[in-house]
């Protein structure tokens, strides 16, 4: 495999720190904005904190003793990754931990997140560059997901305003996740294996192997994760508005 820059390399790794610290500090965060006890706040921080540390240790370990490699087995091994990683987002974005995430962060922060996925797009149209990732996974072929990142600023400020109705944030939210489907889909039809479609130029190897596996496992699941939250937000404000029909805000 050819090597990829070490500016791309530097770009992933520090937006997977970004993301791994941010977490569990939005978690915080929301919780005292949510006026809950200290200790409360520090064990729902902790809690969140370990499990995404443990996660981090588990994807990296097994990527880094080539245990994702076989192409061939069905289903591949980076779907008994990436699935169970899912599970857990979505099940972190309904738990307790979500509420303080959803209900606890203003929609400023909450859908304004998302724009890190543009410096996430430049960095797959680097790897495009260095000969290492195909030209379909980029801005450069069929991959849109730079736009989410780009209309998220807008759309964010917006919110934070209370000048954009909840049916917009829903449109947005809900084009962004089919955008963030689509990249997921395009990358599995250019992995080697019986589920490649898409076969010019260097297959999708690159998020197989440490550090670029947090790719997947990381970057993508908190785009994931970003967009259930908003859904959590969405209808909680729904069920507020139709218990008190005359309050004012988001409509």
């Amino acid at each position: 495999m050819v090597s990829p820059s070490g500016l791309a390399t530097l770009l992933l790794l520090t937006l997977t720190a970004l993301l791994v610290i941010g977490l569990p500090w939005a978690v915080a965060r929301g919780g005292r904005r949510l006026g809950l006890p200290p200790a409360r706040v520090r064990r729902n921080a902790l809690i969140v904190a370990a499990g995404v540390l443990a996660w981090l240790a588990v994807t990296g370990g097994v990527a880094g003793q080539g245990l994702l490699l076989d192409f061939q087995a069905l289903p591949p091994p980076m779907f008994r990754v990436v699935l169970p990683g899912v599970v857990l987002t979505a099940v972190l974005a309904f738990s307790a931990p979500g509420r303080l995430l959803a209900h606890g962060s203003g929609w400023g922060l909450l859908i304004g997140f998302q724009a890190y996925r543009i410096p996430v797009e430049f960095m797959l149209a680097d790897l495009y560059a260095d000969g290492v990732l195909p030209v379909q996974m980029t801005y450069h072929g069929r991959n849109f997901d730079i736009l989410t990142g780009i209309t998220a600023i807008g759309v964010a400020w917006l919110a934070a305003r209370g000048t954009i109705r909840r049916a917009g944030i829903l449109v947005w939210n809900v084009l962004g996740l089919g955008l963030l489907v689509n990249i997921v889909s395009v990358a599995v039809l250019s992995t080697p294996g019986r589920l490649q479609v898409f076969t010019e130029g260097p297959p999708n190897t690159i998020v197989f192997h440490w550090p670029f596996v947090w790719l997947p496992t990381i970057i993508v699941l908190a785009a994931l994760l970003g967009h259930l939250l908003v859904f959590r937000k969405l209808w909680a404000e729904r069920v507020e508005a139709a218990q008190a029909p005359g309050r004012s805000g988001l409509a």
